[in-house]
């Protein structure tokens, strides 16, 4: 689905219970955290997550959004074609909201 002009609102869609990998860089996706909450609702078995080359994806992700992402998306295993890590050292306080930090 890369360079299709979806936004992140195009994610509020049915449930794809199977879906496991998912390509959608060079998209409109300006809102992360939007991103990311419909994903977790939608697709709550992805593994791989390819995102690039979005408006409002960084260049490079800050250590705390990992971990929030890693958090929202369970079986994520590889975003951005790098292993994501799960750190239970960290509180239950991050949460998977429209508004978390990674929505900036």
């Amino acid at each position: 689905m890369d360079n299709n002009l979806l936004s992140e609102n195009s994610f509020n869609m049915p449930r794809f219970n199977n879906l496991r990998k998912l390509s959608i860089r060079g998209n409109k996706i300006r809102n992360i955290g939007v991103l990311i909450a419909n994903l977790k609702r939608n697709c709550p078995n992805l593994e791989v997550l390819q995102v690039q080359n979005n408006p409002g994806w960084p260049e490079k992700l800050k250590e705390q959004e990992k971990i929030i992402i890693s958090k929202c998306l369970r079986k994520l295993r590889f975003l951005n074609g790098s292993e994501t890590h799960r750190q239970k050292r960290y509180s239950a306080s991050s949460t998977c909201s429209n508004n978390s930090s990674e929505s900036e």
